[in-house]
């Protein structure tokens, strides 16, 4: 059966443009949707936070020792430094500004650029041993209790709680909360914190402590070495509400409380906090973030959606058109449309006799 040239046409282009609509929803999407290798925020966050004062504690003034309240912005930069496949290096810089002091503090994660969770490094790049989510959580997060965080001042992977649908920033997004509990492991923040004390030093810290505490420890103090180690244990709260299609953290508050601890007949003993921190995203950020987050939502609808089904639409409509133009005119129907004009050209002879 002989087929017209513009149905084949239009039944290729149709074919096309529906393979077109599955490699891109199925194929580029995945790829288009990772990490990508220029992310670059920059977050604020405002709040207090208790501090030690390492000149006052040296000169064994306790009224010093300690400054509480402080107000402290914290600056976060979360960079791609570098991809290789689905695998980005991630940096994560935090530095907290109390005052004229600056505390830095940066990891390295290699992550899935998918899932965002840590994964293994590339061969010679040197990363933090992190598993479960380190930096943000990825796009279209699940509103359930199945992720884990990597908590850095610990080196703890933690259960993350989903709290429900929530909103900021004009965005619907997801509330997690994450709490980790233990020792001190994050090298950076240990360097800035003192590794042992005079014993003189530390007997003067006793004003500081609550009564009970200071009494039982009081017999005790004679029998630690000079100077006393001092070992550090952290507790961390974080609430974090990400966007509902991107992931991005939109608001995010963090609690972090690091209390110093002397070991006593081989048990460790909790002094006082030393480093408490209780900041939130700055209203700012939060602006910056929900406007990354819509930006970035638009354009994975215009992928994952729009795009896909405007191809499948039109690839549908082509093989519709071939369908319908498949078969040409019948050759009946072509001789009675011309038999008329051959009659007329058999009568033109006679006709052309009767003249003459």
């Amino acid at each position: 059966m002989r087929v017209r040239r513009s149905s084949v046409v239009f039944g290729g282009l149709g074919v096309l443009l529906i393979a077109a609509a599955v490699v891109l929803r199925f194929v580029i999407v995945p790829i288009a949707t990772r990490l990508p290798a220029g992310t670059n925020l920059l977050v604020h966050y405002a709040g207090t936070a208790t501090l030690l004062n390492p000149r006052a504690l040296a000169s064994g003034d306790p009224s010093k020792a300690l400054e509480s309240g402080v107000p402290i912005i914290i600056d976060r930069r979360t960079r791609v430094l570098s991809t290789l496949g689905n695998v980005a290096i991630v940096s994560d810089a935090i530095t907290l500004h109390a005052g004229a002091t600056s505390l830095p503090n940066t990891h390295l994660y290699a992550v899935n650029r998918s899932s965002l969770e840590a994964t293994t490094a590339p061969s010679g790049q040197k990363v933090e041993p992190a598993s479960g989510l380190t930096v943000s959580f990825p796009i279209g997060p699940k509103p359930d209790n199945s992720y884990r965080y990597y908590d850095a001042t610990t080196e703890l992977t933690v259960a993350v709680a989903f709290k429900g649908p929530s909103s900021s920033g004009g965005r619907g997004t997801y509330s997690y909360a994450i709490t980790a509990n233990g020792p001190v492991k994050d090298k950076n923040l240990l360097a800035t914190l003192p590794q042992s004390l005079p014993k003189k030093t530390l007997a003067s810290l006793a004003p500081l402590l609550p009564v009970s505490l200071r009494q039982s420890l009081a017999p005790e103090l004679a029998t630690l070495p000079d100077p006393v180690p001092l070992t550090y244990t952290a507790k961390t709260h974080i609430t974090a509400q990400a966007d509902k299609t991107t992931g991005i953290a939109i608001t995010e508050t963090l609690n972090e409380t690091v209390t110093v601890q002397v070991s006593v007949a081989g048990k460790a003993v909790s002094l006082v906090p030393v480093l408490a921190i209780d900041a939130t995203v700055t209203p700012g950020s939060v602006r910056y973030l929900a406007g990354k987050a819509s930006s970035a939502a638009r354009l994975l609808f215009l992928l994952k959606s729009a795009a896909p089904l405007s191809l499948l639409v039109l690839g549908l409509v082509s093989l519709v058109v071939a369908i319908l133009r498949r078969r040409p005119a019948s050759p009946a129907n072509l001789g009675s449309q011309s038999a008329p004009n051959v009659a007329s050209a058999a009568e033109r002879p006679d006709q052309s006799q009767e003249a003459g």
